[in-house]
């Protein structure tokens, strides 16, 4: 999922007066992912090219279906049981 997509959905999730917080919050994590996860792939990408150089990328698309599957469990869990009929009596098509 794009992350505009996802903040558009995450911030459909909180009420108006926590979007910053929730923004805020978002960027946060995407600083810290930043200053971690870039050591920890180097050292796996310098770890394992000897024997397998294209590992690292197996192991980002292993993350990313772990992040697929989470955004779905969430997805799934926050669908409406109910939908409202959006009809307007001046918008026929003749």
């Amino acid at each position: 999922m794009p992350v505009p997509t996802m903040k558009a959905v995450m911030s459909n999730m909180v009420p108006q007066t926590q979007q910053g917080s929730l923004f805020a919050l978002i960027a946060c994590m995407e600083s810290l992912a930043g200053v971690f996860f870039i050591p920890v792939w180097n050292s796996v990408f310098g770890t394992t090219v000897f024997f397998m150089p294209g590992l690292v990328f197996l192991c980002f698309a292993g993350t990313l279906i772990i992040q697929s599957a989470l955004i779905s469990v969430v997805q799934c869990h926050k669908r409406p049981t109910t939908y409202e009929v959006l009809e307007d009596d001046n918008d026929h098509i003749n």
